[in-house]
């Protein structure tokens, strides 16, 4: 079998074969990266036994803040345990302030981290997390999952009650 160098980045459904439709439907397909032994051992040396890159379809909303709302600021802390997380549009979302990025992405590894703690106005957060993408390099010792931790935390924005939080942890299968 020929290698399969690429990623699906966007699924898109239409709900009519005529004419373009009056209403449209969004439905999020979770999709699992799983890097074969072949690309493992396909004797490419770039200082890494393997790696993958995935965009990780996620996405925050808020009953009682509207996307366009720029007043209510969110706190958004991702983790991964293995991999490491990138944001190809980050420099120019902070630059602008759009997103207050609370790590330190000042390295030379391009802005990967680990971990990426901000904080921004919904529409903005999901600008930020259209673009996330993930990667593991040299993951061989690891048991084949690495786990996508994330916490948003309202700063008291929604309802009553006062600041709220919720954590999602979503796997990612590595093969």
């Amino acid at each position: 079998m020929a290698e399969l160098n690429c990623w699906v980045t966007e699924v898109v459904y239409h709900a009519s074969t005529t004419g373009r439709p009056k209403n449209r439907d969004s439905v999020w397909v979770m999709i699992d990266v799983v890097v074969s032994e072949e690309l493992q051992d396909s004797g490419v040396d770039d200082g890494r036994a393997y790696s993958a890159t995935a965009q990780l379809p996620i996405r925050v909303t808020d009953d009682d803040v509207s996307e366009d709302e720029d007043d209510a600021i969110f706190h958004v802390w991702l983790s991964v345990r293995v991999g490491v997380l990138r944001v190809p549009r980050l420099q120019q979302l902070t630059s602008t302030r759009e997103v207050i990025l609370l790590s330190d992405a000042s390295g030379e590894d391009g802005g990967t981290l680990r971990t990426i703690d901000f904080a921004a106005a919904i529409g903005h957060i999901n600008a930020l997390l259209s673009g996330l993408e993930y990667a593991c390099f040299d993951c061989s010792d690891v048991d084949g999952v690495d786990e996508l931790t994330i916490v948003v935390d309202d700063n008291g924005n929604s309802g009553t009650g006062g600041p709220q939080a919720t954590t999602g942890v979503m796997q990612i299968q590595l093969g």
